[in-house]
């Protein structure tokens, strides 16, 4: 069974996902989301919506539909999909549709489909400004927009919106309450069209308000209590103990780096990415009591171009709309392990959780060196202990690891870095990709790692 935080559909049968004993990185939201069960419904059947059969899976018939009250959304969907409801109270409520997980090994899940939620502060006069706000989010950049119909009603979409996950945005007036979807994609394809014509919309029979959410971004959400302890490492391979050995091995080759490879210019990859010059200073994040000793390996669960890294879609290095993360490093962490600043010195641009276009990386942190020239973003924290406009050091706690966003349940941080980075509010978008090619670190005798690779063991 997957673990959902609140309750949906797996397959074709109801079922009530009361997991989040089993998830403590969640906190108070996730007590909440139990307490309310009942705006979330789920039945079998095509008993709304369209036959999403012939469009996504021809070879099996079976179906999902979901009533949220809360919402006030109903839609039939394929039984592979997901659906995660909100752990927190953003500006809107509702739920993100992910698809089937295409490699289960890599620990994600499937891919974000949509988000639907209900704008529930706002108006059906609020949509014209609406839509104009976030076209003035992302100047200079091109975006469409056109007159569509939702469930039979007429809505307005504009896209291609820029971010983490390029979407088409949409927004429609349902008898007052305003709605705000994000189809996922860099256009509104056939799926989205279907996904978009088979919402059925009611009177929620529930307030948001009734959730008693914790306010996303809020000092209770960006710093929910600390986990007493450390649970095992839930890999066999990340047993660092059995290999400390052949870490430290490798770490005193490491420590033996000229002077002068650490002064290698920056240079242009043929992909269009850009290598690290190696004399910027980068550090691993972790602190000496990750995962108990201190240790990470690199690519865990993903390496450079793997999965989102990579053949995925979300892997590139010079797009306009994605955050070009060919080259990120994913690093298993214990929930709760300490994270700094991986630059010796730099401002705070976003700290926090956006729900749509950066719903992906879950609370991230997003830090800008001082010319403005290379960009960090470490992604999925449980906590977040920086703020907008902050400036830090590499002595700088920025957050805690966790597995907010695209990565639960499997606990990491989504470390990666941009050359001349465009931004929405101070998140990360456009610019290139940056490989790193020198990772400097404090443990065991310090020094700088020039040579990267999947597993590669990492001292903080």
């Amino acid at each position: 069974m997957q673990r959902l935080i609140g309750f949906a559909l797996i397959s074709s049968t109801p079922v009530l996902l009361a997991a989040c004993a089993a998830a403590p990185e969640e906190g108070n939201a996730c007590a909440a989301v139990q307490e309310a069960s009942a705006p979330l419904v789920a039945a079998p059947g095509h008993a709304v919506g369209v036959d999403w059969s012939s469009s996504f899976r021809p070879e099996s018939p079976r179906m999902g539909s979901l009533q949220d009250d809360v919402v006030g959304v109903s839609l039939s969907y394929p039984d592979m999909w997901r659906v995660v409801p909100d752990p927190y109270r953003f500006e809107t409520y509702g739920f993100v549709l992910t698809a089937e997980d295409p490699d289960p090994a890599d620990a994600h899940g499937g891919l974000p489909v949509a988000r639907v939620a209900l704008d529930y502060d706002a108006a059906p006069g609020d949509i014209e400004a609406r839509v104009e706000a976030k076209r003035a989010e992302y100047p200079g950049v091109p975006m469409t927009r056109a007159e569509i119909t939702v469930g039979g009603r007429p809505a307005v979409a504009l896209g291609p919106v820029p971010g983490g996950q390029v979407s088409t945005n949409v927004y429609l007036a349902v008898e007052g309450r305003v709605y705000r979807i994000n189809y996922y994609g860099e256009t509104l394809d056939e799926r989205g069209r279907a996904l978009l014509e088979g919402l059925r919309f009611h009177t929620p029979s529930r307030s948001v308000a009734s959730l008693q959410l914790v306010a996303a971004n809020s000092e209770e959400a960006l710093r929910p209590p600390a986990i007493e302890g450390a649970p095992p490492l839930a890999v066999d391979a990340l047993d660092s103990h059995a290999h400390m050995e052949e870490k430290a091995l490798s770490d005193a080759c490491e420590t033996t780096e000229t002077q002068a490879s650490a002064l290698t210019a920056e240079y242009e990859l043929s992909n269009g990415c850009w290598a690290q010059p190696t004399g910027f200073f980068i550090q691993s994040t972790h602190s000496w009591d990750a995962n108990g000793d201190g240790w990470s390996q690199m690519g865990t669960p993903n390496f450079w171009g793997e999965n989102t890294h990579g053949n995925w879609g979300l892997g590139v290095c010079v797009s306009d709309y994605y955050t070009n993360d060919l080259y990120a490093i994913d690093y298993y962490l214990n929930p709760g392990n300490r994270l700094y600043s991986p630059f010796a010195e730099g401002y705070v641009t976003y700290a926090g959780w956006d729900p749509e276009n950066w719903w992906n990386y879950g609370n991230m942190v997003v830090i800008k060196n001082p010319n403005g020239k290379f960009w960090s973003l470490s992604a999925h924290m449980r906590a977040v202990n920086v703020v907008k406009g902050q400036y830090v050091t590499d002595a700088t706690l920025i957050g805690h690891a966790g597995s907010t966003g695209y990565a639960d349940p499997y606990s990491h941080v989504h470390q990666v870095f941009y050359r001349y980075a465009s931004t929405s509010a101070g998140r990360p978008y456009g610019g290139q990709g940056v490989r790193q090619t020198a990772l400097s670190f404090l443990g065991n005798g310090g020094g700088t790692y020039t040579n990267f690779s999947k597993g590669k063991w990492v001292s903080w």
